[in-house]
């Protein structure tokens, strides 16, 4: 179809009009897949401070597209794999995560176990209270 401005009339040639397409991530040739644009942790955040967690550790992942068939997210904990997540699934629990300053990392994995995509690292602190240091910021101190 060619368009009619009022260019196209001055000049004497008519249009044709640009083709549209849609943007966006491609399959990847080889796989299949629509490659990842971003895998990050959404929890904890970046630098927290966690009081008391009881070696209890609740971790939220985001992944851009939605994890696809066959894919799986490991997580990392300190460098080392502590949990995989369940098909379909982008939170987990993860236990004994004791004091300390601590590291997280979460990677996409294919069916063969090959790397896609992996965050960056998030730190996180873990803190106790404890008798010999009573002194946390979420309990007001007692009256003198």
């Amino acid at each position: 179809m060619r368009a009619v401005t009022a260019a196209s009339r001055a000049t004497g040639r008519s249009e044709v009009p640009a083709q549209t397409t849609a943007t966006g991530p491609r399959p990847n040739a080889e796989s299949g897949y629509l490659p990842y644009r971003q895998v990050s942790i959404e929890s904890p955040a970046q630098d927290e401070v966690l009081w008391n967690i009881e070696g209890q550790l609740d971790v939220t992942v985001s992944v851009d597209p939605p994890l696809q068939a066959g894919h799986q997210l490991q997580l990392y904990l300190d460098g080392e794999p502590v949990a995989m997540l369940d098909p379909g699934s982008n939170q987990t629990r993860l236990s004994a995560v004791f004091r300390g300053a601590h590291t997280l990392e979460a990677e996409v994995l294919d069916q063969a176990g090959e790397s896609l995509r992996r965050s960056e690292p998030l730190r996180f602190s873990v803190r106790q209270t404890s008798i010999q240091n009573p002194v946390n910021p979420l309990v007001p101190p007692a009256p003198r």
